[in-house]
């Protein structure tokens, strides 16, 4: 009989020892995912500004581009 019951007793450790483990596990999961959230948010905003940069520096140029196509006699196309 005690040894049913110290048997019964390890299954039970066994089990609560993996339950923490898949829990562990987990926890350890979800911080990836918001590790890796929080890296592609980050990217996407340093894109972004890197766009708005990029666009910035370009409008002043794209009204004299227009004017040099037009006064070399190219056709109008809208091209921007």
């Amino acid at each position: 009989m005690a040894g049913a019951l110290l048997g019964r007793l390890q299954r039970y450790a066994s089990d609560v020892k993996a339950e923490v483990n898949r829990e562990m596990q987990l926890d350890e999961m979800h911080r990836l995912h918001q590790d890796v959230k929080d890296s592609v948010q980050s990217m996407e905003t340093q894109v972004t500004h890197e766009l708005t940069q990029v666009e910035h520096a370009l409008d002043p140029a794209i009204p004299s581009a227009r004017k040099a196509r037009y006064s070399a006699g190219v056709e109008h196309k809208e091209t921007f």
